[in-house]
């Protein structure tokens, strides 16, 4: 997949993505905001099903980012509709490491064991 923006905004960043059950994550830039406070963004591309399930997760997904306000919890900058990739996004907050990585460097409890961990 070659660069692409999202809905006039946020242009995808390289190739590589982070994959979930129903969805991937790509990382793009934010281009709302100037040369000088570039940020990134997490856009979450659902995956392409022609059911229901995608459309219900999507808004439930969305009421509970749109509920939520949590310094420990991402932001949703916008949600909608890819005509050219055909598929819905969720564009939020990125960030840069995970939460594996923040276990290990506060010692929190035991140390997660690799084979339990499962990156994004």
């Amino acid at each position: 997949m070659g660069p692409h923006v999202i809905n006039d905004r946020f242009l995808l960043v390289g190739d590589s993505a982070r994959s979930g059950g129903l969805s991937k994550v790509r990382k793009a830039v934010d281009t709302a905001n100037s040369d000088s406070d570039r940020q990134f963004a997490a856009i979450k591309l659902l995956k392409r099903r022609d059911d229901e399930i995608i459309k219900v997760f999507l808004e439930r997904e969305t009421a509970a980012l749109k509920a939520v306000e949590h310094p420990h919890i991402v932001r949703m900058l916008e949600s909608g509709w890819d005509p050219v990739l055909e598929r819905y996004y969720i564009a939020l907050e990125w960030v840069e490491r995970s939460l594996k990585d923040d276990l290990q460097a506060r010692r929190l409890g035991r140390p997660l064991r690799e084979d339990r961990v499962t990156t994004l």
